[in-house]
């Protein structure tokens, strides 16, 4: 009698329990889709890539995104700004997946962003001065070139057109509203 009790007992309780893994990952999920449905909302762009990581406890989220035209920096500053400031207040104000986060508030230096220009030709050349897309990551921002001409620009041939902190572009971005009122 008392090894069915015992039994019944382990498996209520076996029961009962979650799987934390399979919350973490349903949680990190569920905010990667919101801000990922947010940013599509707003900006006229495609999702080229997404991602994180989320091992041992949730310390990065990416996103790459798909632009059909292209842009100058000021207008990529302001997506990726815009899109940075979606995925922040989305992570931080999250309850479900805040017990997850390595830090808590979530902290720009651990998104990556990429915004990258599609063309509409195929495999166009690439030159030194054209501007091809930009990144966030660690809290920095570079707008990238290629070191010479190109069809095909790997990471290795990319350079920096110009770089700034997230803080800078974010204060350009705020400067830049007060200035339209």
């Amino acid at each position: 009698m008392k090894w069915y009790v015992y039994t019944a007992l382990f498996v209520l309780l076996a029961s009962c329990t979650t799987n934390d893994a399979e919350d973490k990952s349903d949680a990190f999920h569920r905010v990667q889709a919101k801000y990922i449905h947010d940013i599509q909302a707003k900006y006229d762009v495609r999702i080229g890539s997404y991602g994180g990581g989320c091992l041992h406890a949730v310390d990065e989220f990416s996103l790459g995104l798909e632009v059909d035209k292209k842009l100058s920096i000021e207008e990529a500053r302001k997506i990726l700004v815009g899109c940075a400031e979606m995925m922040l207040k989305t992570i931080n104000t999250d309850r479900a997946i805040r017990p997850y986060l390595r830090e808590y508030p979530f902290p720009d230096t651990k998104i990556f962003l990429y915004v990258y220009f599609r063309e509409n030709e195929s495999r166009p050349v690439k030159k030194p001065g054209q501007f091809l897309g930009c990144s966030l990551s660690r809290g920095k921002i570079k707008y990238d070139t290629v070191k010479r001409e190109t069809r095909f620009a790997t990471l290795d041939e990319m350079v920096p057109l110009h770089q700034e902190t997230y803080e800078e572009a974010k204060k350009i971005e705020e400067d830049e509203k007060k200035s339209q009122k």
